[in-house]
């Protein structure tokens, strides 16, 4: 299943909207470019932030998760899971500079030792969403 089809399961499974962005509007060659709308402002007490559910990845590859003008948010990597096999669930913060107009635009590479950079494929990043974790201040 392409990319653009795993992101339109999302919206149709009613999580946060998450939709592909133009491809010549990308900023990095060999990247996905996802716009996610955020489904409220966060209140006082909430703190939006990036959850990535990666499936397998290839050995020593690894998801970079970065913000539209090029911060980079975190990476995921198959390294510690009790089984290569599967995924798992990672939740990276989400700067406010990341928000703009109740969006957040996010590029994944697949980065590999002795490969180029690429776009992640559907099995490799299942899903990319916004959540709200609880903060005190």
């Amino acid at each position: 299943m392409p990319l653009r089809s795993a992101f339109a399961l999302l919206l149709l499974a009613g999580l946060v909207a998450a939709k592909p962005v133009d491809p010549a509007r990308a900023a990095e060659p060999g990247a996905a470019t996802v716009e996610l709308v955020l489904p409220h402002r966060a209140t006082d007490d909430q703190a939006p932030r990036v959850q990535v559910r990666v499936g397998a990845l290839p050995r020593g590859a690894e998801v970079v998760v970065a913000t539209a003008d090029g911060a980079r948010l975190g990476s995921v990597s198959p390294f510690g899971f009790r089984n290569a096999q599967q995924g798992g669930s990672y939740t990276f913060p989400l700067p406010s500079s990341a928000i703009t107009d109740g969006r957040v635009t996010l590029h994944l590479q697949v980065t590999q030792p002795g490969a180029a950079m690429r776009a992640p494929t559907a099995d490799e990043v299942e899903s990319v969403t916004l959540i709200y974790v609880p903060v005190s201040r």
